[in-house]
């Protein structure tokens, strides 16, 4: 046997060493509500060198407190990820660097304090995940594995501290997202990595130390979101202060941003996406502070004053149609499709605010006056 899995098994409390096949690969256990233990080893014994053990999935196990007796995860290890277990205290004793996991991530997991030792030797970790643990305070002291990590994730930790130490030496992450974590108070003195091409934050207070470190020296970065944590900027970005974004920008979202006034982007010539949303004191959008490169801009909840758009005048004979097929939150989740044909046949003309054919202001697409009239 290489994969198991068990769901709704009330009375499961544990498994024994000899219970699980030794050929096992994959194991998913969910919603069983007396477990405690995942194994239980014996004195002295460990699964750590025997277990072939690829992926461990663990779900909605509420008396979970702990995963292995012994302390050690299997070797062999490299996908684990554990959600909805609020009595979970520890994952393991401490990491070894003889080990594979290639993916950690835990979620909902209201008692976890911090992560285990060693987890700067884990060299195969590509992606960390750490999400709603009220808990947890603390990465350990030699900070996050700087091989071959890609992503990292920590939102709503409202008692973490600090962010790892050394982030700067994560020359491999490309994905940054850090969310509602208050207790965060200071910016890393060196920064961030400089080759990450995606950077989300939520309600950190560090947003300011950020602009002051410089965005620009990001020089990959191609999406940047920003929600709240900014009560004093009135200008993005804040001209007094010399910042500048880095021209690799192609997707920028500004959300609740409580004085923003004016925003200058004309200077990101590879911006296309521009998402803006609950600005109750931006009122205008001058088409000189727009950059020409913008193909969709997503206006919500701000109080602009509304202008009748221009017809997009077309160059050639061909024109654009556009097939809406939904509508989500943010510019990178909406499918727009735009399409370029000749001829005669039935289409809806864009309408465009200046240069941009896509607008949508308050969930409203901008479109042709005719349909109005």
């Amino acid at each position: 046997m290489k994969e198991l899995h068990i769901e709704n098994c009330p009375g499961l409390v544990s498994f024994s060493q000899i219970s699980l096949p030794s050929t096992l690969k994959k194991l998913c256990i969910g919603s069983c509500g007396d477990l405690r233990c995942l194994l239980e080893e014996g004195k002295g014994k460990s699964i750590y060198g025997t277990s072939l053990l690829e992926h461990l999935y663990i779900r909605n196990c509420p008396s979970l407190r702990s995963l292995l007796s012994s302390g050690k995860l299997p070797a062999c290890l490299r996908h684990l990820e554990i959600w909805e277990c609020p009595e979970l205290h520890s994952v393991a004793e401490t990491f070894s660097d003889s080990m594979f996991i290639e993916h950690l991530e835990i979620r909902y997991c209201g008692n976890l304090a911090s992560l285990p030792g060693n987890l700067n030797k884990l060299s195969q970790l590509r992606e960390i995940t750490i999400y709603k643990c009220p808990r947890f305070v603390s990465f350990p002291e030699d900070g996050l594995p700087v091989t071959n990590l890609r992503k990292f994730y920590i939102g709503w930790c409202e008692r973490l501290e600090a962010l790892p130490r050394q982030m700067q030496n994560l020359t491999s992450l490309l994905e940054l997202d850090i969310h509602a974590c208050p207790g965060i108070v200071s910016f890393p003195e060196e920064g961030f990595p400089t080759k990450i091409t995606s950077l989300s934050m939520t309600n950190l207070i560090i947003c300011n130390s950020l602009f002051e470190w410089g965005l620009h020296k990001l020089t990959s970065l191609t999406h940047l979101f920003i929600t709240g944590g900014c009560p004093t900027v009135v200008c993005f970005p804040q001209e007094e202060i010399g910042m500048m974004l880095p021209a690799s920008l192609t997707s920028l979202s500004i959300v609740n941003f409580p004085n923003l006034k004016y925003v200058a982007l004309h200077s990101l010539s590879f911006l296309e996406e521009l998402f803006i949303s609950n600005c109750p004191k931006l009122t205008s959008l001058p088409e000189k502070d727009l950059p020409h490169s913008l193909l969709e801009l997503y206006i919500r909840d701000c109080p602009l004053r509304k202008e009748r758009p221009k017809m997009a005048s077309f160059m050639n004979p061909g024109f654009i149609t556009m097939c809406r097929t939904g509508q989500q939150d943010g510019p990178r989740k909406f499918p727009l499709l735009l399409e370029k044909r000749k001829g005669n046949c039935k289409r809806r003309e864009i309408f465009k605010i200046d240069h941009i054919p896509c607008v949508y202001i308050d969930n409203k697409f901008i479109h042709d006056q005719e349909d109005e009239e």
